[in-house]
């Protein structure tokens, strides 16, 4: 996982009225805890964190450094809470990490290249975009990229296909279905309709049962 540092400050004061005070001007609330250390509560950029945020994910380690470098602490964010919205952040959650300890984080998952049933007019369907896994932080990669491109129509690409940088476990179960090449409508009902119509041919005539054959009765005779 790459690792950032992000410059973040001790609370003195917590509340409502203090985060909404924060907030107004241009900090998130926030809170770091995990193993071996108290709760502290703290506030980041608003600014800062967005950037970050918006160029490496939450796939990363966010190296706190508190009150100008008086404390550093390796973390991972844990939870983003957001507004009614959805839009703005109003408050987060930093989970202090050990560098030679696993961790278990959900990394996003990313299809490269077209697949070969696109091509020829299917649909890739992505129904999985993060997995969780476990390892130490420096095997984590911050995302895995999956290459599509042998994929036909109909074809499933499961959790259990995934590859892995050594050391990193998927936690997932491997039937999960991450990618399906759905194939076009028009072929679906054109399976359908030579389905019917191979149903029809081999269909017995009224009063015959199959590999039987039909003799004419007496009164047909005469």
């Amino acid at each position: 996982m790459k690792e950032v540092e992000i410059r973040c400050f001790v609370r003195e004061n917590i509340g409502k009225a203090e985060s909404k005070r924060l907030r107004k001007q241009g900090f998130i609330p926030a809170v770091v805890y995990g193993p071996e250390i108290d709760n502290i509560n703290i506030s980041v950029s608003t600014d800062e964190f967005r950037s970050m945020l918006s160029e490496y994910g939450t796939s990363c380690i966010f190296t706190l450094n508190i009150n100008d470098g008086k404390k550093t602490i390796p973390t991972i964010v844990k939870q983003i809470q957001r507004d009614y919205l959805g839009t703005d952040i109003i408050h987060l959650d930093f989970y202090r990490i050990y560098k030679d300890k696993e961790i278990h984080v959900s990394i996003p998952i990313v299809a490269v290249n077209r697949a070969k049933g696109e091509i020829e007019g299917g649909v890739l369907d992505q129904s999985m975009f993060s997995v969780e896994v476990s390892g130490l932080p420096v095997n984590v990669p911050p995302v895995l990229e999956v290459d599509v491109s042998n994929l036909e129509i109909g074809d499933n690409y499961t959790i259990g296909d995934l590859e892995t940088p050594e050391g990193v476990k998927l936690l997932d179960s491997p039937d999960r279905v991450v990618f399906t090449v759905v194939p076009p409508k028009g072929m679906e009902i054109e399976e359908e309709v030579v389905a019917e119509e191979v149903e029809e041919e081999e269909a017995p005539a009224e009063g015959e049962e199959e590999g039987e054959k039909v003799e004419p009765s007496e009164e047909s005779t005469t």
